[in-house]
This record gives C-alpha cells, structure tokens and sequence, in this order.
C-alpha cells in the first residue's frame, strides 16, 4: 500500500509503499519503480523528502535512511550516527539539516557531515516522535505520544494536555497558511492551536481507523479545504471549529493524502493512486503492493 507521497523540484511526484513495496516516481510520462534489485536499501518506505542540493531522502523502516541522488543511494544507520533503524518521517529544515524521528529514540539531525540528537535530556516533551512541520519562522515541531515539542534551533518548549491538547499520539502535523498548527491524534482526533492557545476540532461523521481514529494525513488545499487521511475527508466549517464531510468521487478513499507543487490533492481509490480534477479522479498508478 502508497503511505507517502511528496514531489521533488523537478516535478517528478514519489511514492512510498510501507508494505514493502519499494518507492518509485511518476514524472507525468513513465513510473520508474526502485526496490533493492535496482539499490534502494530497503522495502518498507515510510517518508520521502528532497533535500535544498536535490538528493532525495528515504525513511526506510528497520533499516535507516537512504539518500539517493539520482544515480545511486547511500544508507546510513546507527554506525553512521543515526539514532536507530526505524525512522517514522523525514524532513529538511530551513539551513538543509535533515530532521529524523527514530523511533523510541527521540530525534537525529544531520547537517551533512553529522548527526546530532534530541532527546528528553535535551528537553523533548518524549522520545516517541512520528510527526515532524516547520513553521514560517523556521522553528521546528515535533509531534510525540505526550504533546508536541517546538525548537527554534536555541531551545526547546513543549506543550502537553496542560496547555489544551486533548488526546495522546500526534501521528499528523501541519502550519497551515494562516501559520496554524495541526495536530492529528491517534487517540483523540485534532488539535488545533492559533499560537495562543490549543482547541480540539469536531469532525462530523469522520469514519477513523484502528487505534482511537486520527488522521495519518492532513493537507490544506489551495481552496482552503482541510482533508484528513484515514477516514472521510471534511472541510473547514464557516463557524471554524466543526469539520464536515466533503463529497469525493465513487470508490475514492483519503488513507493516503498529499498536495503536490501544483496544488492537486492526491488520494487512494482501491488499489490505485491518482489526483482529483474537476471533481473526478484521475488514476496515475497502482499500488506498490
């Protein structure tokens, strides 16, 4: 099944399969599929993100992260630094450091010769962390079982059930175009927080997956629509607080969700991953498997 997708600079969209089905890439013409007969360094592929020089990075689950840089891939694990073999997400800050949640072992930063790590020695509210957002002011946030940890690359602040945040697990992060966060919880639906303070959002008739129901995605599109992956996809009510249903196209699901460099959002739809246009779904590609 596609777990990821992102699109890098030359357009090209990617995909991720977490169910071993390798990665590959649609650049609006041919798939080219990579699986460790052709060297990507693993299977299970949870987070793909492009870094400023153009390499693009793998979250490979059991394995490490895999920098590929259009010829060939590089692994790196725990004998180059990494934290652990099981990262969860993956992405690039503002000076090009890449960001890595490891899991149960907080979070490891490379900076392109080095990598360093974050824990709750260094203040992390927890060293479970699956969800990762950089705001306009280029401070990171980091999502974790307990709350949510925010560093501004001088220190770290956190923010727990204490400050407003209702439910455990953020497995979903996203700064919106107002610079609001949101927080999707495994248990406990989503936060939201104005930089003030964090409220807890009603999503009517939101159908959830195993473990309390959050969204694994979320993504704003261009309209201003809210979609949240994992279940039916709402839309910011007028009151902007309650989320309801939007309508989508027969057979098309929201477990996977992404917005892509020219604002199409991208779905599931069975064993198929695709775009919607004009109110329709335009397949691409079948499932990795």
């Amino acid at each position: 099944a596609i777990f990821c997708v992102t699109t890098d600079s030359k357009g090209r969209v990617w995909f991720g399969s977490i169910s071993g089905g390798g990665a590959a890439y649609y650049d609006g013409e041919k798939f080219v599929r990579f699986t460790p007969q052709n060297g990507l360094p693993g299977t299970r592929v949870s987070s793909i993100s492009e870094d400023r020089d153009g390499h693009i990075w793998f979250s490979l689950l059991g394995v490490g992260v895999a920098r590929y840089d259009g010829e060939k891939f590089k692994l790196f694990n725990s004998e180059d630094g990494l934290a652990g073999h099981t990262v969860m997400s993956l992405t690039v800050d503002g000076e090009g450091q890449l960001w890595a949640p490891v899991f149960g072992g907080g979070l490891s930063r490379y900076d392109g010769a080095h990598f360093k790590h974050f824990t709750t020695e260094e203040g992390l509210v927890g060293n479970m962390s699956h969800a990762l957002a950089r705001d306009r002011n280029g401070a990171m946030w980091f999502g974790h079982v307990e709350g949510v940890s925010r560093y501004d690359g001088q220190r770290i602040e956190t923010f727990t059930k204490e400050d407003g945040i209702e439910g455990t697990n953020i497995i979903s992060m996203l700064i919106d175009s107002k610079d609001r966060l949101w927080l999707g919880m495994e248990w406990g639906g989503v936060n939201r927080s104005d930089g003030q303070r964090f409220e807890h959002l009603d999503i009517a008739n939101y159908r959830g997956g195993s473990g309390g129901g959050g969204p694994h995605h979320i993504v704003e599109a261009d309209d201003g629509d809210f979609y949240f992956g994992n279940g039916l996809v709402p839309n910011e009510h007028r009151d902007g607080k309650t989320l309801e249903p939007l309508p989508l196209p027969d057979g098309v699901t929201s477990g996977t969700i992404y917005k892509d460099r020219h604002g199409r959002i991208w779905m599931n739809r069975g064993n198929h991953i695709g775009y919607l246009k004009d109110g329709a779904f335009i397949s691409v590609v079948d499932s990795l498997g």
